[in-house]
């Protein structure tokens, strides 16, 4: 496997994205927008000048516009690729703005107000607004449908979780109906766009799956006390739920039913139950010859003890339960990370039924699949990235590269769309790692 980066370059606030289409860089630099050819050079292309500092910013699903926000004046700025002259802005000093969602066919977007007041649906091709009332989440609860076909809000409604189905073109509400709910906190759609999946938040164990129609399909609960839901992947058939207790319950949607439930023990005593393999500093007579100072090795001794917390019930939030759980490219690997043992990352295999564990030196800060192919990129302590795939037989691959050092601390990693770049932020600069030379089983 060999790994190469580019030059080192300024951003702000972690706003930095690959276009959809894989063709372009955008990334704020206090009161600009910098947009940047993504090739090996990635060369400058526009600077788009505003009055306000930026604090969000993301691409159209046809990567034909950036939007921008500034979320304290309340104004919203979309900017062409094409057109540099072009460029349409809406302001609502009054209500303010939080965040925002592009439509599916990238001529609208809908902006959520401060303290959930209100959302607006703004069709900045027709120049015109709509408003709804009462989204129950500034940041949340509003999503498109796979097929771009749909968006869903979650609203309240007299002390009541709603939900609403518009049109993603015309915005014309098609269903709105109660959800059994006490406190809903996630919506998302199943990858076929005909399901709608939702739960209540962490006080209770509840997931509710609607039809179109508005018609309740499926509810489950897997225990009565207790915190419930945190995480939750789809892929296919495959219905990924991580909770509160550590277990990640895999549900097929074909029947509607558990199908398997997967531990996460901080205690491995079978050596034939796991793999393990674990991150070591390596000797002094090694480290100067390689760009590393750490490696993996397979772990076979038993009974072995995994790092883990003890966790902190007096404070809100304790680091416990699935915080993570993810599908590979091809749904025949589950990432899961439980934050008991924020140094494990667990990799499940679906198609074999097995699991291996891998323990760092360092708690991991994200995991992130590659789209195109089975490799697993890991964010983990100051200065290294860790790239995880399988090899010939059914052992994995751990690959550590080191980043610049004494010059970046990665906090976040994203894929390009074809898999082939990962870009890497640090609190302040960024780059990206191009990727090559795997050998996969």
């Amino acid at each position: 496997m060999e790994v190469t980066f580019s030059h080192l370059y300024k951003h702000s606030g972690f706003h930095v994205s690959i276009s959809p289409n894989g063709k372009y860089v955008a990334n704020v630099a206090d009161t600009r927008l910098v947009i940047r050819d993504h090739s090996q050079q990635l060369v400058v292309m526009h600077v788009y000048e505003t009055n306000q500092a930026i604090d969000w910013c993301q691409w159209s699903p046809n990567s034909q516009y950036v939007a921008t926000l500034n979320k304290n004046k309340g104004v919203a700025n979309v900017w062409s690729i094409n057109d540099t002259s072009w460029k349409v802005t809406l302001s609502d000093r009054r209500f303010g703005m939080e965040h925002a969602w592009w439509a599916p066919d990238s001529c609208a977007m809908l902006i959520p107000s401060r303290y959930e007041l209100q959302l607006t649906v703004w069709l900045f091709k027709r120049k015109e607004t709509r408003t709804l009332d009462n989204p129950k989440y500034a940041t949340q609860g509003c999503c498109a449908s796979p097929d771009g076909k749909y968006i869903t809000v979650l609203q309240i409604k007299d002390a009541k979780d709603h939900l609403l189905i518009l049109d993603a073109t015309s915005f014309r509400l098609l269903v709105e109906f109660d959800l059994d709910t006490a406190d809903a906190t996630h919506v998302s759609w199943s990858p076929d766009s005909q399901f709608i999946v939702t739960f209540d938040n962490s006080i209770q164990y509840k997931v509710l799956v609607y039809d179109l129609r508005g018609q309740l399909v499926w509810t489950y609960s897997a225990y009565e006390e207790g915190l419930g839901m945190k995480s939750l992947a789809w892929y296919g058939h495959w219905l990924a739920l991580g909770s509160y207790d550590g277990k990640v319950r895999m549900i097929h949607s074909g029947s509607w039913s558990l199908s398997a439930t997967f531990h996460h023990p901080a205690s491995i005593k079978d050596v034939t139950s796991s793999a393990v393999y674990e991150e070591y500093v390596l000797p002094n007579q090694i480290k100067r010859s390689l760009e590393t100072y750490v490696d993996y090795r397979q772990v076979s001794r038993r009974p072995l003890q995994l790092p883990i917390l003890r966790p902190e019930y007096h404070q809100p939030n304790p680091k416990i339960g699935i915080g993570h759980c993810s599908f590979s490219c091809q749904g025949n690997f589950l990432a899961t990370v439980n934050d008991a043992m924020p140094n494990v990352v667990w990799i499940w295999d679906l198609e074999q039924g097995t699991k291996s564990a891998i323990s760092h030196l360092h708690p991991v800060n994200q995991i992130a699949w590659n789209p195109a192919q089975t490799v697993l990129a890991i964010v983990s302590g100051e200065d290294h990235l860790y790239f995880i795939y399988p090899g010939a037989s059914d052992d994995w691959i751990a690959h550590p590269i080191r980043l610049a050092p004494g010059q970046v601390s990665i906090r976040q990693v994203h894929w390009s769309p074809d898999g082939k770049h990962l870009l890497a932020l640090d609190p302040k600069l960024y780059c990206f790692a191009s990727v090559f030379g795997m050998k996969h089983k």
